[in-house]
This record gives structure tokens, C-alpha cells and sequence, in this order.
């Protein structure tokens, strides 16, 4: 059986390409966020949507009615066909992979970097003008704090994470001077 993660890689990977075509790649992005949002805030809407009570037509009709000023015909279309084949359920998944397509279309590495103390505006300049000249993307940074590195930063990309925090030297040595 395919998992709900490859399914809903399919399904985004279609939503894309049609979004690609039709040049709404942006206004999709924006509105399956919004889309998403509006159905974890309103659980019964999801519900409803996947009650075998409610009939396919009301389904559909509902979506149009709620849908139809603030997104694009061709997201709603998809929203129907997610209702008809029972795959609202997948809605997170999908966004988060469609969030995905979008970055790699437009060469965007989101990017987390942690540190022991606040980020300083001009340092992180610094980090996401290096980063991008490594990595050959545009880096979207975003910053946190985390007191118990003691030093040092982690950066975590996509697939990678680079630990440099105090921490974890502290805890290599121990491991080695420290054997089991």
C-alpha cells in the first residue's frame, strides 16, 4: 500500500504542475496556507467534509460557496477532487510538499539557525549572505535561542544540520574520554 507522504507527493507535484501552467504557482502557495489554516481552526468544516452522511454534491457546493471570492478556480477544483477521493485528510502533507516544489522552483534553501544568545541583526546578514554564497540558493533565516548550547550554532537546512554549538564538543570529549 502507498504511504499518505507518497500520495500526497503525488497530488502536490500535479497541483504544482498545473499551477505552473496556469502562472498561479504564488497565489496557490499563499492560499493552501490559508486553506490549511482554515481547517485545523474550524475541525467541524473537516468533518463535515469527510462525513459519509453529507453527499459528494453538498460537499462540493459547500466548498464553492465558502471558497469561491478568495481562491483561485483551479485550487478549488482541487479541493473537490481531495474531498472525492477522500484525501482531505492529507491537506497538511500535500502544503508541505507543494511548500517544498515551490522552494526548489525558486532556488530557496529555508534555513534555521540556533545559538546560545540573540542574533544581531548585522550577524545575521553575515550568516545568510555566507550560506547563500555556499549553498548557491536564497536562504530564507530565521534565528532562535537556545541557552543550553552553552556556545557555538547549529544551522539546520533540509536534509543537513552542522552542529557547532559548545555543546556537543562538550559532549564528543566526554565520549571519548569517557568510554562505556
Amino acid at each position: 500500500m502507498i504511504s499518505d507522504y507518497r500520495i500526497a507527493e503525488r497530488y502536490a507535484r500535479s497541483f504544482f504542475g498545473l499551477a505552473e501552467k496556469r502562472h498561479l504557482v504564488e497565489s496557490l502557495e499563499e492560499e493552501l496556507h490559508a486553506i490549511l489554516g482554515f481547517t485545523r481552526s474550524h475541525r467541524e468544516f473537516a468533518t463535515l467534509l469527510s462525513s459519509t452522511s453529507v453527499s459528494q454534491a453538498e460537499k462540493e457546493e459547500l466548498i464553492e460557496h465558502i471558497f469561491k471570492d478568495q481562491c483561485p478556480e483551479l485550487l478549488i477544483h482541487c479541493l473537490k477532487l481531495l474531498v472525492r477521493k477522500g484525501r482531505l485528510s492529507i491537506l497538511d502533507r500535500i502544503t508541505d510538499k507543494f511548500h517544498e516544489l515551490y522552494n526548489e522552483a525558486r532556488h530557496i534553501e529555508e534555513v534555521r539557525a540556533i545559538s546560545s544568545h540573540r542574533w544581531t541583526a548585522d550577524l545575521e546578514k553575515q550568516l545568510k549572505q555566507v550560506l547563500e554564497s555556499k549553498i548557491g540558493k536564497k536562504v530564507l533565516l530565521t534565528t532562535e535561542v537556545d541557552s543550553s548550547l552553552l556556545g557555538g550554532v547549529v544551522i539546520c537546512m533540509k536534509n543537513r544540520v552542522i552542529d557547532g554549538s559548545i555543546k556537543s564538543r562538550i559532549q564528543e570529549l566526554r565520549q571519548i574520554l569517557v568510554p562505556n
